[in-house]
């Protein structure tokens, strides 16, 4: 997470990017994941964090969380393997931090952290 916060600001170019990442493969490391962490795998959360009325309560699996980080942070490193634009990359990382991944590391951080601790 400090990581990408720390990236530069980046300006995308013109070039259209497609995902580079099958769903079959998202399948393939949220099941690897969830077979690691087997018992400790589901964290109760809510998914509304600011808000008026009183949100609901959620369980989810942290391999939810993690396979969603890897897929957002891969594509951008496959496309750079193929060659694909740094500036495409770094602005494609940075916005996709800010809107899914970034939640998704903070609330997979908070639930491995409480596993850990034995909450």
């Amino acid at each position: 997470m400090s990581a990408a916060i720390a990236m530069p600001d980046a300006s995308p170019t013109d070039n259209e990017a497609h995902s580079t990442v099958t769903h079959e493969q998202w399948s393939d490391r949220f099941s690897a994941i969830g077979a690691t962490l087997a018992e400790r795998g589901n964290y109760w959360t809510t998914l509304e964090v600011v808000s008026c009325s009183e949100p609901e309560v959620v369980n989810l699996p942290i391999a939810d969380d993690l396979a969603d980080i890897w897929r957002d942070l891969r594509d951008g490193l496959n496309r750079l393997e193929a060659g694909g634009e740094l500036s495409d990359i770094v602005w494609e990382w940075r916005f996709l931090f800010d809107v899914h991944w970034g939640a998704h590391a903070a609330e997979a951080i908070r639930a491995l952290h409480a596993a850990a601790a034995k909450y």
